[in-house]
């Protein structure tokens, strides 16, 4: 076992926040950033304060492949979340055997584990799940004391992590005599101590570094995700380092960020052995010169889900795909990031 060491950025929102699933609808956040959405918008954010200084030769590309984010996953007080992956955990200790099928629902349900149990299960440890470690309504798991805090009336209680509201809204047609459409909206708050963090890999380069710092402190003034006209998504932010325990000798890898691949990274007999979920990424242009394209609709793309695990012992990378539309009105490509960050996983054994 060793200890792999990462920046990371912590966002802290001073308010709601709605991330869109790619549906028309809005009734229902997504509770992740996913990498592409965030390293797009941190460009867009570049690109208005850089300009073709970060266009460079080949209209952004570049500025993509310069580094790497991960997704970015809940984080409360002191401890860090991230995504359970899409193969067996733990079983729940001192379940008793006839309460398989309740322990099997109770375990699907976990969305985010908390560092300890996820580093547990990047090296294989054969550790149970205490059930008193299950929260947040089933979908957090974590064993850290800084979740609990001490009310007014000296009890116990656990610091809000996040909570949903849905509120109606109403569409303001721009043409005279079209009635007017409502809709519901899912928003989502973070508690006083809780927010979002993600992980860069950006190889020490201290002159792009700063140049992302700028781009995320304009990204956190105009907002992240949907309805940032009205306040939505506006953050702050603050730069830590993590340390992650990971295995030596694995031939698998999980991977914290949507992941694109080349075609000669997949073969058959890998995806065979592999664990994974594939998400549909597409989604309306953001273009900081021209609003009128942010009408259109980017061309989709498949990608590899956070908590993939791959049967490999190949080092996998990802692309930079462009996403343009087939129309004249798009003068430039549409970058999306597929490149992940991966760490190795001893998978649990059957």
């Amino acid at each position: 076992m060793s200890e792999r060491r990462f920046k990371i950025y912590k966002l802290k929102f001073h308010g709601p926040l709605h991330l869109s699933k790619g549906k028309e609808d809005y009734d229902e956040s997504a509770d992740i950033l996913h990498s592409d959405t965030l390293k797009s918008a941190i460009f867009v954010s570049a690109l208005q304060l850089f300009g073709k200084e970060v266009l460079g030769d080949n209209e952004g590309k570049s500025f993509f492949e310069s580094f790497k984010v991960s997704s970015a996953f809940p984080f409360c007080a002191g401890e860090f979340f991230f995504p359970k992956p899409y193969a067996r955990i733990q079983d729940i200790a001192g379940v008793n055997p006839e309460n398989e099928s309740k322990q099997s629902k109770t375990l699907k349900k976990i969305a985010f584990i908390g560092k300890s149990y996820f580093e547990d299960l990047l090296n294989g440890a054969q550790r149970q799940i205490n059930e008193n470690h299950i929260l947040n309504g089933g979908e957090y798991l974590s064993d850290n004391s800084s979740l609990i805090t001490i009310n007014k009336s000296g009890k116990k209680e656990l610091l809000p992590i996040v909570v949903s509201e849905v509120n109606q809204r109403v569409t303001i047609p721009r043409e005279y005599g079209i009635d007017s459409t409502p809709f519901y909206m899912e928003r989502i708050f973070f508690g006083e101590q809780s927010g979002l963090f993600f992980i860069i890999d950006i190889n020490d380069n201290s002159e792009l570094e700063n140049k992302i710092d700028a781009s995320m402190k304009l990204l956190g003034e105009n907002g992240i995700g949907t309805d940032k006209s009205v306040g939505n998504g506006n953050f702050v932010f603050f730069k830590e380092e993590i340390t992650i325990k990971v295995p030596d000798n694995t031939n698998h890898q999980f991977n914290l960020s949507l992941f694109c691949p080349e075609k000669q990274e997949l073969s058959e007999s890998m995806l065979e052995t592999s664990s994974y979920q594939l998400l549909k990424r597409g989604g309306f242009i953001a273009n900081p010169s021209n609003i009128h394209n942010s009408t259109l609709r980017k061309r989709s793309v498949h990608m590899f889900g956070e908590g993939s695990i791959f049967s490999t012992p190949q080092k996998l990378e990802g692309k930079v795909v462009n996403l343009k539309p087939k129309t004249d009105q798009i003068k430039h490509p549409v970058w999306r990031d597929g490149r992940a960050i991966f760490l190795p996983i001893l998978p649990k054994p059957e």
